[in-house]
This record gives structure tokens, C-alpha cells and sequence, in this order.
């Protein structure tokens, strides 16, 4: 219902955004949801992607600081550090209270070559050196974070990186 009614928006050419009610969907059931844009030319592209309804709530991830980050240059370290919260089990028959998190970082666009893991004492945190990025290249990163004893209950946040070129500075 929700879909049919963004469909409907614009006289019919849809809209760009839809909120599906968390209550419109049934715990550990998928669905595919498919996105076509069209231009003034008429020409079409499509994307599709499968959605799961965790049975239980799934952990709060986010990465703090700004997104996209574009402060950066070759010539800088950068430093992602993600954020977690426990889930608010109160709607469920679980306890996580002493439940622990784990957490892994991917460079969704494959530019990156550095290491993933290991940079940091806290894994948390994702580390890299001055030089590791590119000039003129945007990367994305993501980390997943998971409760150790149940990896399927698992939350993602993704930031954008842009690292622009810098001055010539003669030393």
C-alpha cells in the first residue's frame, strides 16, 4: 500500500522516497522493491533491492562525524569511528544487557587497498595513514555491527569519503 501510494504521487510518475511503517512488515519475511527512474527523454534505468524484516530489532550503527567527509587530501590521516547502540528489546522475549557487539569495515567501491582491519587497538575504529587515499578519488566505507553470539542480528552505516587535491607546497 505504501508503495502503490508513492506510485501515485506526481500524477503518476511516483516520488523519489517511501516509508514503509515498520508494522506493514511481517518479522523475517523479504521483499523485493524495485526502482525505475525515468527522464524527459523517456529513458529508463532500474535498480531492485531485497529487503528483510529482522525478528528481532537489530543494533542502532552510525559513524560519527559528517557524511559525506570532503576535508580530506592525500597528505592526511583519517580516522572513522562507528557508534553503536543496543536495540530496545522491550517488544521481544530477549535480554541483550550483556551481549557483545563486533564490528567489520568494507570499502564498497573497491578503490581501496589498504587494510580493513587492524589499524586500531579498538575495532570500532577504522585508521589510515597519511597516503593511503587517493587524490581525486571518492571512496565509501561501511561498517557492519553485530552481537558476537548472533551475527544474523546485524545493523550497517556507510559514510562517503571525497578526497580532493591540495596545494602545492614548496618545501
Amino acid at each position: 500500500a505504501a508503495l502503490a501510494e508513492a506510485n501515485a504521487e506526481n500524477a503518476g510518475s511516483g516520488t523519489y522516497k517511501v516509508n514503509v511503517p515498520s508494522s506493514a512488515m511481517v518479522p523475517g519475511s523479504s521483499f523485493t522493491v524495485t526502482l525505475t527512474a525515468t527522464n524527459f527523454l523517456s529513458e529508463s534505468s532500474s535498480v531492485s533491492v531485497t529487503v528483510k524484516k529482522l525478528g528481532v530489532p537489530a543494533p542502532i550503527i552510525s559513524i560519527q562525524g559528517s557524511n559525506p567527509r570532503t576535508d580530506i587530501t592525500h597528505s592526511d590521516a583519517l580516522s572513522l569511528r562507528a557508534s553503536a547502540e543496543l536495540p530496545t528489546m522491550t517488544c521481544v522475549d530477549s535480554d541483550l544487557s550483556s551481549a557483545k557487539m563486533s564490528f567489520l569495515w568494507f570499502e564498497d567501491t573497491g578503490l581501496f587497498s589498504g587494510a580493513l582491519s587492524g589499524t586500531s587497538k579498538n575495532p570500532r575504529e577504522l585508521a589510515m595513514a597519511v597516503g593511503d587515499l587517493a587524490a581525486s578519488t571518492s571512496y565509501s566505507f561501511r561498517v557492519v555491527g553485530f552481537m558476537t553470539d548472533t551475527p544474523s542480528l546485524n545493523n550497517s552505516a556507510t559514510v562517503d569519503v571525497q578526497v580532493g587535491q591540495q596545494n602545492l607546497v614548496a618545501v
